[in-house]
């Protein structure tokens, strides 16, 4: 699931998936892993290949916010 948010960010929540992209045809400039309760629980890492960017799951993580 990907909703796009008032600031221009997107919140990627990974509904029943461990490994899972979106698509991309750059790098976010920024991306940081939520717990349940919308708090930062620390910078998640990715991979851009093929049009795709690769999230690497983040322990504890329900969803991440994107800046592209």
């Amino acid at each position: 699931i990907i909703l796009k948010k008032t600031d221009g960010s997107f919140e990627v929540i990974p509904y029943g998936s461990k490994n899972f992209a979106i698509a991309l045809d750059k790098e976010p400039e920024r991306m940081v892993a939520l717990d349940e309760d919308y708090n930062e629980i620390g910078e998640a890492k990715g991979d851009l290949r093929g049009g795709l960017y690769y999230i690497q799951p983040v322990e504890g993580a329900v969803s991440y916010r994107i800046k592209i």
